[in-house]
Formats: structure tokens, sequence, C-alpha cells
């Protein structure tokens, strides 16, 4: 059972890229600040499973 579950639209980012808003209960699960960076993994098996985590 999840603890948190979102659903988000996506806007126009740069030529190559959309951008999403991070929701305000997750930027205090990962005490995330202005300017701090993101760490994405990307898995594929039965289906697409991504992990986002604050890189220290």
């Amino acid at each position: 059972m999840p603890i948190l579950e979102y659903n988000t639209k996506l806007s126009k980012g740069g030529p190559n890229s959309i951008r999403s808003v991070v929701p305000q209960e997750i930027l205090k699960l990962l005490e995330l600040e202005q300017g701090d960076s993101l760490h994405w993994v990307v898995n594929i098996d039965e289906k697409v499973t991504v992990t986002v985590e604050k890189l220290e």
C-alpha cells in the first residue's frame, strides 16, 4: 500500500523536455529545497518503475 499517490499534469519545458511539479508532500518527505538535485532510476521488468532520490 503506497503512503502517497498523486496524479500530475505535464507542461512544456525546453525543446527536448517536459516539466512536472513536485508535490509539497514529496518536498517535505525528501527534505528538498530549491537548488537540490534529484537522482532518477528507471527499471523495466514486467512494468516500468521509477525511483527518485535526493542527491546528497
